[in-house]
């Protein structure tokens, strides 16, 4: 989830190449909709949202979904503390796509979970971002 249209696409064509499904969303009911109606491997809130709006989605898709999430945070920003994962978007495009693949691996490698034993970059994988909303690998 984004507010800026232009880094939701740059972020979206980044997950893409590696691989990932993704859906962009730019209103909070949108991705709220969208996190509870399907399954998503990860939700993710960009920066460019303001910080009570970026906490209000992280409660709201909390209330309608277990998708983990990772907050994308300014730098020297305070981190989100109700978000699962948080990423200071000052560090460089492909250390953020290292981590999105650290948490999935992670959430793979978990009891219970019967996803097989593949590349985080699968091309089955779904994930979500999005500006006042969701994104799918949400971005």
């Amino acid at each position: 989830m984004t507010f800026d249209r232009m880094l939701g696409a740059t972020r979206e064509m980044l997950f893409t190449q590696a691989g990932f499904q993704v859906t962009t969303v730019h209103t909070i009911g949108h991705g709220v909709q969208l996190c509870a109606a399907e399954p998503f491997d990860l939700v993710v809130i960009g920066h460019s949202i303001p910080i009570e709006q970026r906490e209000l989605m992280l409660r709201e898709v909390r209330r309608q979904c277990a998708t983990p999430t990772l907050a994308l945070c300014r730098h020297g920003e305070p981190p989100l503390t109700s978000a699962d994962h948080v990423f200071d978007s000052g560090d460089s495009p492909g250390l953020l796509l290292e981590t999105v693949i650290e948490i999935l691996k992670s959430r793979d490698r978990k009891p219970g979970n019967s996803l097989p034993d593949e590349p985080a970059t699968a091309g089955a994988r779904k994930a979500m971002t999005g500006a006042k909303s969701l994104d799918r690998l949400t971005v």
